[in-house]
């Protein structure tokens, strides 16, 4: 072998010793580098549990702005969603078509006691806000 030759080889053969020494002190098992040490999974939360919430959530929100994304959002969660229900409003009450139809509103009292029977935590409106709608007390917005 030529001298260029061998210090390649030799230059070769601690390169190759070098890295096996690293594996070495990492931890290495049968040459190959560990890799990082495992992550534990992520856990996914909880299920809502209805009963743990102290107030139903009405999400108002404006017709064609991320109601439905909202809508199976609250489903994916596990909300208990009001029935009936058009896309998570409440059907006859609380959809874009019963805008201006104030005679479908409900007060506080039996908005909550409907929602408080069916065990129901999610529901949207997707109409004007009415005078009717802000229950404070019983719902959170």
């Amino acid at each position: 072998l030529a001298l260029p030759d061998v210090e390649a080889a030799v230059d070769a053969s601690a390169g190759q010793q070098l890295l096996a020494d690293l594996e070495v002190a990492a931890g290495a098992v049968g040459g190959v580098l560990d890799p990082e040490p495992p992550v534990a999974p992520r856990k996914r939360p909880a299920a809502v549990d209805w009963s743990m919430r102290v107030k139903p959530m009405l999400w108002v929100h404006i017709h064609k702005a991320a109601g439905t994304f909202m809508c199976g959002m609250a489903r994916k969660a596990q909300e208990q969603v009001v029935e009936p229900n058009d896309n998570c409003n409440w059907k006859l009450h609380d959809g874009y078509k019963d805008s201006g139809k104030n005679e479908r509103a409900l007060s506080c009292w039996e908005r909550a006691e409907y929602f408080h029977a069916g065990r129901f935590s999610y529901a949207q409106i997707e109409r004007e806000i009415w005078p009717e709608d802000l229950c404070w007390d019983d719902f959170d917005y």
